[in-house]
């Protein structure tokens, strides 16, 4: 009996600590609701809602909502596309280490979407969303920059 119970007090303890990992990360933005974070989230009928919401966020700061409006601008998901102001709202993101945005900005500068091709800085962009945590970010790098005529 004894040792049931320690069983289940062990796996209660192993279920609090995976629960507190599971929280939603705060910024000092205010908290971003997970099911909001990304705009792949939304379905095109609530683009308008979704647009809305993220330049609020991306007025006072938050580099989630600036990548996501970068996304809108980019994709023209509920917006007319629009590169230039793609990548506009993915450098203010990507300022702030927001890997995925510096994956999206290092995407752009590599096609000359919105900026000038330049694919020594798209490489620097991948390092840096390497660095910054963003999982895709080693691919890119990987096939567009181990050229020897690319640093």
């Amino acid at each position: 009996m004894k040792w049931m119970l320690n069983n289940f007090t062990l796996l209660f303890y192993i279920l609090l600590a995976t629960l507190a990992g599971c929280t939603t990360p705060k910024h000092n933005y205010g908290t971003v609701p997970t099911q909001k974070t990304d705009i792949a989230a939304y379905n095109p009928s609530t683009y308008g809602y979704a647009y809305s919401y993220f330049e609020q966020r991306a007025e006072k700061g938050d580099p989630i909502a600036e990548d996501n409006l970068g996304r809108m601008y980019a994709d023209g998901r509920g917006v007319a596309e629009n590169p230039e102001q793609s990548v506009k709202w993915y450098a203010k993101a990507a300022a702030k280490h927001n890997a995925d945005a510096e994956l999206n900005l290092g995407v752009a500068t590599l096609y000359g979407r919105g900026i000038a091709q330049n694919t020594g800085q798209a490489c620097q962009l991948f390092s840096s969303a390497k660095h910054d945590g963003n999982r895709y970010a080693e691919e890119f790098y990987s096939v567009n920059c181990t050229h020897s005529s690319v640093v």
